[in-house]
């Protein structure tokens, strides 16, 4: 009977072996054959060279003269010491641009083109053939694929059946998909897709690897405040990818699996399980990156394996990014093959069994909802609508709102709800048959009652502590939160957004509620100017008196909650005039702010045109504007003689 131990021994029995005959020769990568080559060298062991020479590496192919090369030479290179000395050659032929740059661009061409093969038909059929009689299959992977049109999508797949009609000879084709084992989710999802594929009676490709964006995934978790969603220790994801390699060939019935790796103790891990699960050599590949890891390649090919090469096809321009990623997989502290060849670790500590740390968040750290108030201001987390839970939910909001659709929102000016004589419908841009609410518009009339209101009303609103107008603030943004979803479906069908960015409105309105809140209690506290016998000296903030607000369509949330909450937190009355084309939007902010506890009079709703906000910027009465958009929009040009206790203060921002 088997037994772990056993399973252990055989994969590093055979881990060893690969390593004796992978061991006898460098990859290229490691094996200069030029400056640039030993500059890569060098730069194992310092990294501000290392991150000097791939970023230069990385511009060069859009740098047109030899000015400019030498420029960028300069500002790469110039704060870098390194023991070496390997910069001299750089720092003498800065003064010889003419003579260095067809020098550097060659061998950068040099370097790049042992990592991605040129498009042409001449150029790739040679390597094809060459990997043919090692002998290995091999993957075309088209560099610059990301696509931003139908246009950009038409000519990729052009390029593709371009190819395969002109290797047909050489090419055998079948589809696969790429699972990343340094996701946490990755096992969860495996196991989904082999359900799917057996229901289907399919029998699918699957081409595990550990990923190539590490960094990066945890850098755009922490722009959006977002779950980590990689393992946080290379460990984790190499105890991961062993999962994994044993469930695909588990399911062999279901999927045909390919290891993608040059850890030679993964690949050893995949080798036994499937030896121990009969699957023979020709029932799974294992695949290797063109131009990364040639010996390991020969070792296993010698080992009777079925090898697989990925060979990167295309220019230089939109290659680099692919270049850049590999280089710096490859020769990061963590690679394999780095602490193969370059540091020269032993084998042993190479191909042990990977050690899992003790688990931990993946989250990173949010304030309570008791401490939201008063901790550190974090912007609100965007929507992941690449996960299906949240596209579902996201549905299912949209179907409810739209059951909701045509109704009619009043004026709102004190604790009255008021209707016209006039009315205006929005209508969905997307639709325009359908109509989200009805509105009526307000005239000089309503004007005057909501000015006079707020008029009366300032004193009180004034003397209310700063405290209790930040914490009305805190309260909406805690419903805002509540109605995320509501709120961004309320947008799709009024101002046409996309589900990102009506989700990006919403959550840009809360961070403007959290900010402005916290804010106003920083700009409360009077600061002591100077001490002087019998005198007091304060520094301290006053609000104005009437502020009306003008807000534009395209952030028909966000914009109004900012230049309102503002206003309101500061001690001010507000007078909110949303755009024509979002009214809907309007009323739901102002019912919002009433939900959290605003008195009815310090802020107040009218819906109109252009000819409201004209009125309302030239009132006597009113003390600040603020709008965003064009000078019709905001009423025209104001009066040129104003005075602050006569008129108002013309403001054209996006927040006060």
């Amino acid at each position: 009977m088997e037994t772990p131990g056993d399973f252990e021994k055989e994969i590093r029995e055979l881990a060893r072996g690969l390593y004796r005959r992978a061991a006898e020769h460098k990859p290229s990568l490691f094996e200069p054959q030029d400056w640039v080559g030993r500059m890569i060298d060098w730069s194992l062991e310092d990294e501000a060279l290392r991150a000097a020479l791939f970023r230069f590496v990385d511009v060069l192919p859009s740098l047109d003269s030899a000015a400019e090369i030498g420029r960028h030479l300069r500002e790469y290179f110039a704060q870098v010491d390194h023991a070496l000395g390997g910069l001299v050659f750089l720092a003498q032929a800065l003064h010889a641009g003419r003579l260095v740059a067809p020098v550097v661009r060659h061998n950068v061409v040099r370097l790049a083109r042992r990592f991605i093969v040129e498009e042409g038909v001449e150029t790739l059929s040679p390597v094809l053939t060459g990997l043919r009689k090692e002998p290995a299959a091999f993957t075309l992977d088209v560099v610059g694929e990301a696509t931003v049109s139908d246009r950009e999508a038409e000519a990729m797949e052009n390029r593709y059946l371009n190819l395969l009609k002109r290797l047909a000879p050489l090419a055998e084709t079948w589809p696969s998909v790429a699972i990343q084992s340094y996701l946490r989710d990755t096992e969860g999802d495996l196991k989904a897709l082999l359900v799917w594929a057996k229901a289907r009676q399919r029998k699918i490709g699957v081409r595990l690897v550990k990923g190539a964006y590490w960094d990066s995934e945890i850098a755009w978790a922490r722009q959006k405040n977002w779950p980590i969603p990689v393992f946080a220790e290379k460990s984790e994801t190499d105890a991961n990818y062993e999962r994994l390699s044993r469930l695909l060939l588990e399911h062999h019935d279901t999927a045909s699996a390919a290891f993608g790796s040059h850890n030679i103790r993964s690949l050893a891990h995949a080798i036994v399980a499937a030896r121990h699960l009969g699957i023979p050599q020709n029932g799974y590949e294992i695949q290797t990156l063109y131009g990364m890891a040639e010996p390991i390649r020969h070792a296993l090919i010698q080992n009777g394996q079925r090898v697989r090469v990925y060979v990167p096809v295309g220019e230089l321009l939109p290659g680099m990014a692919y270049l850049i990623r590999r280089l710096m997989e490859n020769t990061s502290n963590t690679s394999f093959l780095r602490q193969t060849y370059a540091e020269e670790i032993d084998i042993e500590t190479l191909i042990a069994a990977p050690a899992v740390p003790e688990s931990r968040s993946a989250r990173l750290p949010r304030p309570s909802s008791s401490e939201a108030a008063l901790g550190p201001f974090a912007n609100e987390p965007p929507l992941d609508f690449s996960r299906q839970e949240n596209r579902a939910r996201f549905a299912r909001t949209l179907a409810e709102v739209e059951g909701k659709l045509g109704r009619i929102y009043p004026l709102r000016i004190g604790e009255q709800e008021k209707e016209t004589a006039t009315w205006t419908e929005s209508l969905n841009p997307a639709n325009p048959r359908q109509i989200v609410g009805r509105v009526p518009l307000a005239g000089k009339q309503e004007a005057e009652e909501a000015i006079e209101t707020a008029h009366h009303f300032f004193p009180r609103w004034r003397a209310t502590p700063a405290t209790e107008r930040a914490a009305i603030l805190f309260r909406a943004a805690s419903i805002m939160r509540h109605k995320r979803l509501e709120l961004a479906a309320w947008e799709i069908f009024e101002v046409g957004k996309s589900w990102r960015e009506a989700d990006a409105d919403v959550i840009e309105a809360v961070d403007y509620l959290e900010y402005y809140g916290r804010e106003m209690l920083r700009l409360a506290e009077p600061r002591l100017t100077q001490q002087l016998p019998g005198e007091t000296n304060h520094y301290l903030y006053e609000p104005r008196g009437v502020a009306v607000v003008i807000a534009p369509w395209n952030f028909p949330l966000a914009i109004l909650t900012g230049m309102t909450s503002a206003a309101l937190v500061a001690g001010n009355c507000v007078i909110v005039k949303p755009a024509e084309q979002s009214p809907v939007m309007g009323a739901h902010l102002l019912d919002i702010l009433r939900k959290a506890g605003l008195l009815a009079p310090s802020c107040q709703l009218l819906q109109g045109g252009g000819d409201l906000g004209a009125y309302l910027v030239r009132h006597p009465a009113v003390h600040l504007i603020a709008f965003t958009g064009s000078r019709e929009v905001g009423g025209g040009d104001p009066p040129r003689s104003l005075h602050p206790s006569a008129g108002p203060i013309p403001c054209q921002t996006r927040g006060l």
